[in-house]
């Protein structure tokens, strides 16, 4: 079970403290794109995404989007942010973070995948070495219609990982 727990949890990726990830190492961010950095209809990133991909890059990080989606779509969400982006990397499985490992240089210990989804976001991060912050999905009424199944599920990997880290904190 704790191949599917996230390594952090954050209500957003707003409420991500990245300075204290650099300060720990962390060079290379792996975003996905939807319910992640906004919802799934959001064709650009709005003004708060805007605004923290230039902080992210101001600290020294680099930026990358990491999706199952189409290229047109994440390229166009992309442009405005400039950043680079993998489309279509098949997660879970662990080649699109393995590739932006390889393309930029970085290890997995200086590595992180950010994404709403477990079965996609977590698992290909932890199938890869890398570790990953699971974020609450921005909205889930406007939710891919193939991601919708998984979320009962997810609920339930959610539940025992709160439970563990409760007892964990105690």
């Amino acid at each position: 079970m704790a191949f599917f727990y996230p390594d952090h949890y954050a209500e957003s990726v707003h409420a991500i403290p990245f300075r204290r990830l650099w300060d720990k190492g962390y060079r290379l961010l792996l975003f996905d794109v939807d319910n992640t950095l906004e919802t799934y209809v959001t064709k650009e990133p709005g003004e708060k995404v805007r605004k923290l991909i230039a902080e992210l890059k101001e600290i020294g990080f680099t930026v990358i989007l990491l999706s199952n989606g189409r290229e047109q779509r994440v390229k166009r969400f992309s442009a405005p942010i400039g950043v680079s982006y993998y489309y279509r990397v098949g997660k879970p499985m662990p080649k699109g973070v393995r590739q932006a490992m390889r393309d930029t240089g970085y290890s997995a210990q200086e590595t992180l995948v950010i994404g709403d989804q477990i079965f996609t976001d977590v698992c290909a991060a932890h199938a890869a070495g890398v570790r990953a912050i699971l974020t609450k999905p921005i909205s889930l009424e406007i939710d891919e219609w193939m991601t919708r199944p998984k979320r009962p599920l997810e609920k339930l990997v959610l539940r025992a990982y709160f439970r563990k880290r409760r007892k964990h904190d105690r």
